[in-house]
């Protein structure tokens, strides 16, 4: 047990555009298809996230984002954001934005958060911006 509380300290922010495709969910890549895109790494004492949030410049076509953690050697599927298609029934075609709060997500050292998406965009890039802290 520890004699001294462990608090969190600097912030980190983590930023990626995500621009491949995975249909996995276990972290596996099929013929064509690219890794999940790292998105946060924890810092060297282990790091607590807070937020993901995630950003299309274009149009991202009916598909899942899918948010793994990984530790080093095996991808664990955390989270899942259907982005639907928002465009769907219209010609004009709005950016995606959502933000994914979290609580207690503590990431060990070493760990890293990933991301893909189900399918290619149509238009544009999803970018992540995911805010945490360091301990």
């Amino acid at each position: 047990m520890a004699t001294a509380p462990t608090f969190s300290t600097d912030v980190l922010d983590g930023t990626a555009a995500i621009t491949g495709f995975n249909t996995a969910r276990d972290g596996s890549v099929a013929a064509g298809e690219t890794a999940p895109t790292v998105i946060f790494t924890a810092g060297s004492s282990g790091s607590i996230v807070d937020s993901i949030n995630f950003h299309t410049d274009g149009y991202p076509g009916d598909c899942v984002i899918t948010i793994f953690l990984y530790d080093g050697a095996s991808y664990w599927l955390f989270d899942e954001v259907d982005v639907g298609g928002p465009a769907a029934a219209s010609t004009v075609t709005p950016g995606f934005f959502l933000v994914r709060d979290y609580w207690n997500l503590v990431l060990p050292t070493g760990w890293s958060i990933r991301a893909a998406l189900t399918v290619l965009m149509v238009a544009g890039v999803m970018r992540t911006l995911v805010s945490g802290r360091d301990f």
